[in-house]
């Protein structure tokens, strides 16, 4: 079991938990077995190619562990593990649901927020108008991990960026731990 994507989540983008017990390689379904030896060269590698009939529905249920419970806001990761000994097609993600509900708090339906400037400096300012309650921002790294939170307290909110490395961020504005906004910034120096 070499190359493997495994199925993560975590309540704080530090600390990850796999949602089951192994990862997923070609061996996880005998078409994606058939697929990968379908075209090898001579190195032993797969040059087959994927295509749209590979696609498999697969359903995590996320309350299957010991650490999540209902109403926890948690990033999901997908992580690859790939070793130098041989190459193959990839793995693709198609039509991905988190969870299928619709509910958004009345407070968060009127509300207007805003995430300037992008590309960002120094100073990324969120602009909150319209929410109650305990207002929270929080910036990742595209692999989950926290490297910034902060409590909104003011209407307009300027966060430091200028410590972080170039590079693509994802920023999240919360309000009583219900997700308000979510979106990319890039941070340039």
């Amino acid at each position: 079991f070499y190359d493997y994507v495994i199925v993560e989540g975590s309540a704080d983008g530090i600390t990850w938990y796999a949602f089951e017990n192994t990862g997923y390689n070609c061996r996880y379904n005998n078409d994606w077995y058939v697929a990968y030896h379908s075209a090898m060269d001579a190195g032993g590698n797969s040059i087959a190619m994927g295509n749209p009939s590979l696609f498999r529905r697969h359903l995590i249920n996320l309350r299957n562990n010991k650490v999540f419970r209902a109403g926890d806001t948690i990033h999901v990761r997908f992580r690859l593990h790939s070793d130098a000994y041989f190459t193959g097609w990839g793995w693709a993600i198609d039509n991905l649901v988190i969870q299928d509900s619709s509910y958004v708090g009345a407070s968060v339906s009127f509300a207007m927020v805003d995430v300037y400037p992008n590309p960002a400096n120094e100073i990324l300012r969120v602009v909150v108008e319209k929410l109650s309650g305990e207002q929270m921002v929080r910036i990742t790294d595209l692999t989950g991990c926290l490297r910034k939170e902060q409590k909104i307290r003011e209407p307009v909110t300027g966060i430091y960026v200028g410590d972080l490395p170039e590079g693509v961020y994802l920023v999240y504005v919360l309000a009583d731990k219900v997700l308000v906004k979510a979106a990319p910034v890039v941070i340039v120096h």
